[in-house]
């Protein structure tokens, strides 16, 4: 879940959800919201998020369980 995945990339680098917040130029009820996935970020959103947490859109977005998968 894209939420889960915010979270714990802000944490790993030592952000609250404040700081996150000013630094995509979001509210912090947007960022709360995202997070506890209520509202999915919208495009221009996830690329500030991809820049400030270090990573790709794709990473975010990235469904997890279809990694494990076999083709």
């Amino acid at each position: 879940m894209i939420g889960t995945k915010i979270r714990a990339k802000r944490r790993a680098l030592g952000l609250t959800q404040t700081q996150l917040a000013k630094a995509v130029g979001a509210s912090l009820s947007a960022v709360v919201t995202w997070e506890k996935g209520t509202r999915s970020p919208q495009m221009a959103a996830l690329k500030s998020l991809a820049i400030v947490l270090g990573c790709t859109t794709d990473e975010l977005l990235k469904d997890d369980d279809n990694a494990a998968r076999p083709v």
